[in-house]
């Protein structure tokens, strides 16, 4: 008996020396181990001016996952502002299924199929965006439904452009949740948890 349960310790201890040497040989880990953040493939803003994403009703999918904290702020940000009347949401499950790829399911839907975009995984919109994309799928995104392309993943800003850029859209009497006068604190806190 203590043979097995020493066998079973020393199995586990090798999991996990595998599991964190896979770790720091990923794209978003460092030779030590540390965290390298992905740098985002899609950042165009949302805005009226030349080049930038138009802010039209009933154009965008927000994309999301209820595990990943940038997602769910996104979500909160829509929500109180209501926004939720003029972008619809696709929602992911929360555990990625396993697989060769870190990748996101639409398993919560019929038949694991997103009912707007008709996919799967969420791998999908971003390598019919970019066949020669790389990085990982990231949560959130917004998908243009006029081209079925992914136009934008830039979590740390997304909140920003609901805020500032969607305003025509805002419901009344939504809160100001990027105050003018408390822009530089807002900022310099979100660089910090960033």
């Amino acid at each position: 008996m203590e043979n097995s349960a020493c066998c079973l310790i020393r199995n586990k201890k090798e999991e996990n020396t595998n599991y964190v040497e896979s770790l720091k040989h990923s794209n978003e880990h460092g030779d030590d181990g540390s965290f390298v953040r992905q740098k985002n493939r899609f950042s165009t803003p949302f805005g009226d001016k030349e080049g930038e994403l138009p802010v039209e009703a009933n154009r965008y999918r927000l994309i999301w996952a209820p595990v990943c904290p940038w997602a769910h702020r996104s979500i909160i940000v829509t929500k109180l502002l209501g926004l939720d009347k003029v972008i619809s949401y696709g929602t992911l499950d929360p555990v990625r299924p396993e697989g060769p790829t870190s990748d996101w399911a639409f398993t919560l839907d019929k038949d694991g199929i997103d009912p707007v975009l008709k996919i799967h995984k969420l791998s999908e919109v971003y390598l019919k965006t970019d066949p020669e994309y790389t990085g990982r799928p990231t949560v959130p995104c917004v998908v243009d439904l006029k081209t079925g392309l992914v136009v934008n993943n830039d979590y740390f800003n997304l909140t920003r452009y609901w805020e500032t850029k969607w305003t025509k859209f805002h419901k009344k009497g939504a809160p100001d949740l990027y105050p003018i006068e408390l822009r530089d604190e807002i900022d310099k806190l979100n660089d910090e948890l960033f």
